[in-house]
């Protein structure tokens, strides 16, 4: 195991340099003796990670991306309009319809569903998160207020000057997904969630946090590859609200280190939440911002379709809590 101290690769500025160098070596190569093919700056920042640190399923920082590009750019010199090119226009991404997707759960017998709801100052083990860097405290958010707040999603989705950031392999996060941040006038019972976090976070760890919230949406094949947030503060936090195994499988969070061995994310995975069910609260290490010990990235994996369900009706719906 990486002691608590383990340096992050990918914030080593020397290392990107030499890396980024020597594949753009070998690119110019291939180009000048003409058997080098094309590709994208993102293609070639993906190619510089897995190659020149063994990481992939990660994502593309924006400073890593400056730092690789401009090696890059220095190496091919004159031949970098030519080798380099733009990607093709995005297609849309076809995501599931959170109207849709409220009208069918509305219809689910709540008092079957409902579950005691957890207090989180009690769930809350801070040697734990601070240890492993993401914590599961499961059934936080009762599945009436689920209901509600897919009900306030819907009509707020349907505001088509929404500016929504898609998740694309183009631009370095992930793909099939999107998120958006939400107006301060969320539902109370969302609102009162997120109180109660930070002033849990507050009591055990001493530490402030973010008050935003994102609308996170993911259909089949939805990705979101290990990145760590430009935040100030060192933790955030997903509130589930699909249904985990019936409306989708796969798509658990978890987070990595990049200093450890292993080559992909999910080889290099520290600690991975298993979702129970709806309402589910996942508290996780945001970037390696003490009190956290080890310089974790998160992620999640593969969306696949839920059980008896076909692609187009499968979805993995969350809200992110504490941004900035």
């Amino acid at each position: 195991m990486t002691s608590p101290s383990a340096k992050d690769p990918l914030k080593d500025t020397k290392n990107l340099v030499e890396a980024a160098s020597m594949q753009a070596k070998k690119l110019l190569k291939e180009y000048t003796k003409g058997k080098g093919g094309v590709m994208t700056a993102m293609g070639f920042c993906r190619l510089v990670l897995d190659e020149g640190f063994g990481l992939q399923d990660w994502g593309v920082g924006q400073r890593q991306r400056i730092v690789i590009s401009n090696a890059r750019k220095e190496i091919l010199g004159k031949h970098d309009a030519n080798i380099i090119k733009r990607p093709p226009k995005a297609s849309p991404l076809q995501l599931p319809s959170t109207s849709e997707i409220y009208k069918e759960l509305a219809e689910e017998n709540v008092a079957k569903t409902a579950m005691k709801k957890t207090s989180i100052d009690s769930k809350l083990d801070p040697d734990a998160l601070k240890m492993n860097g993401i914590l599961l405290v499961p059934t936080v958010f009762p599945y009436e207020n689920v209901i509600n707040v897919l009900e306030y999603l819907s009509k707020f989705e349907d505001n088509k000057k929404l500016k929504w950031t898609f998740l694309r392999p183009s631009t370095g996060n992930g793909q099939q997904g999107a998120y958006v941040t939400l107006p301060a006038n969320v539902p109370e019972s969302l609102r009162n969630l997120q109180d109660e976090l930070r002033q849990a976070l507050k009591n055990k760890l001493g530490v402030e946090s973010g008050e935003k919230t994102l609308f996170l949406k993911y259909g089949v094949g939805g990705v979101n590859w290990a990145h760590q947030d430009q935040s100030t503060f060192p933790y955030q936090a997903m509130l589930l609200l699909s249904r985990p195994e019936v409306d989708f499988q796969g798509g658990k969070l978890y987070v990595a280190d990049p200093s450890t061995t292993g080559k992909s994310a999910n080889e290099k995975v520290c600690n991975r939440v298993d979702f129970q069910s709806s309402g589910d609260l996942v508290i996780f290490a945001a970037n390696n911002s003490k009190p956290t010990s080890r310089p974790f990235y998160h992620g999640m994996t593969k969306v696949i379709p839920g059980q008896n369900k076909n692609e187009k009706d499968s979805h993995r719906l969350a809200i992110g809590l504490l941004q900035t």
